[in-house]
């Protein structure tokens, strides 16, 4: 029987602006150093599932024997997600992470989500417009 190998993540949540690298390290202080362990790295999709789409912005690496790291490069707001490391030893899952939660913000720091506050919506009800003065006339 496959004995479970403990692994944290680093870190834990990330906030980063579009167009920068961000970084995620895998540790399995635990494992062996001469177990032939496979390290995967997954990003948790909103229906649950887990997926892989390598392409050239993804690095791939390890740092030592019992530490793995995951670079994506030039991140977009598409890139926001949970990523989790997951560790494969003799074909079986052997361990995994809680995940990383990055959080990609716009070149100015917004991120892509609009926020709403009740001012909004109220405001929005009602459609105002100007006619060459600072008075507000409102439209039927």
């Amino acid at each position: 029987m496959l004995q479970l190998i403990r692994v944290t993540q680093q870190p834990d949540h990330v906030e980063a602006i579009r167009g920068t690298n961000v970084t995620f390290h895998c540790m399995f202080p635990d494992a062996q150093s001469n177990s032939r362990i496979k390290v995967y790295w997954w990003k948790l999709e909103d229906n649950g599932n887990l997926q892989v789409q390598p392409d050239k912005r993804k690095l791939f690496g390890f740092d030592s024997d019992q530490k793995s790291f995951f670079q994506l490069l030039n991140v977009s707001v598409q890139d926001s997600g949970v990523y989790q490391c997951v560790l494969s030893l003799q074909g079986q899952i052997a361990g995994s992470g809680r995940g990383s939660h990055l959080v990609v913000l716009g070149k100015y720091g917004f991120s892509g989500e609009r926020k709403y506050s009740k001012l909004d919506i109220l405001m929005s009800s009602q459609i105002y417009f100007c006619r060459g003065s600072t008075h507000l006339t409102r439209r039927n």
